[in-house]
């Protein structure tokens, strides 16, 4: 499941913080549409578009947060859908498909409108003078309308989170190790997941791009074969859904 369904009830006091502020900026919101579409369709935007290199980039950016954010394409989010009680695949897919609409279209806009609603993104927003980016950019966003509040909000959910997700992905590796494996040796991926949990907490600055670069190379390699078995299922994703319409029909 997406990391913002196991998250939970851990993100919703940054789901209202941000819907907040989004309210107390109720009139500045058709003018961030107005220049996202704008900048979105402008001369510079379409000779950037045959540049290649930027695009590139930009691209490649993207894709990998977009799979940290809702992990669409990997064949992770099957392991906690096969553990619910749903009677049809259909009704369950569905609801999957869902939790990504909420993580990316609504969630991740959400947050993206409070950074430009309150200015956070401009160098002259916070005392350094420098451009933010990432945590740093949606706290100082927070701060600026709810003063210390809204990073202490923005702090907790963050770590309530990432707690989250540690328990989430735990559970994918080990429902793996236990098929690939057998069910004695759980207790060495035990051993080595708690492991690389402390060590990658223990990085910093520089060396935290290494946590980024495993989390890319493995997300990659979990997409690479999940994708291509989507292909050859694509017949049978669609014979089972047409079989649910009509039973929904008759």
């Amino acid at each position: 499941m997406c990391r913002w369904c196991l998250g939970g009830e851990n993100t919703e006091a940054n789901h209202r913080g941000a819907l907040l502020i989004l309210a107390l900026n109720i009139g500045a919101i058709p003018g961030i549409f107005r220049w996202i579409l704008a900048g979105a369709f402008t001369p510079q935007a379409a000779v950037g578009g045959f540049v290649g290199h930027s695009v590139k980039m930009a691209v490649q950016y993207g894709v990998r947060r977009g799979l940290l954010s809702n992990e669409s394409g990997l064949g992770s989010t099957p392991i906690a859908h096969a553990a619910s009680k749903a009677r049809n695949p259909v009704t369950q897919g569905l609801i999957a498909m869902f939790d990504t609409f909420i993580d990316t279209i609504v969630v991740c806009s959400c947050t993206a409108f409070v950074i430009l609603a309150t200015g956070a993104y401009l160098p002259e927003s916070n005392a350094a003078g420098v451009r933010l980016t990432s945590s740093a950019l949606t706290v100082q966003a927070f701060s600026l309308q709810l003063g210390k509040a809204g990073g202490v909000i923005v702090s907790a959910s963050s770590a309530l989170f990432g707690y989250s997700t540690l328990i989430g992905w735990y559970y994918y590796g080990e429902r793996c190790f236990e098929y690939l494996f057998g069910l004695k040796t759980i207790r060495y991926y035990k051993a080595v997941y708690v492991a690389l949990t402390f060590t990658g907490a223990l990085l910093q600055e520089e060396r935290l791009q290494i946590v980024w670069e495993l989390g890319d190379l493995s997300n990659g390699l979990m997409a690479l074969p999940n994708l291509v078995g989507l292909i050859f299922l694509a017949r049978t994703v669609r014979r089972v859904t047409d079989r649910h319409q009509d039973d929904l029909n008759a």
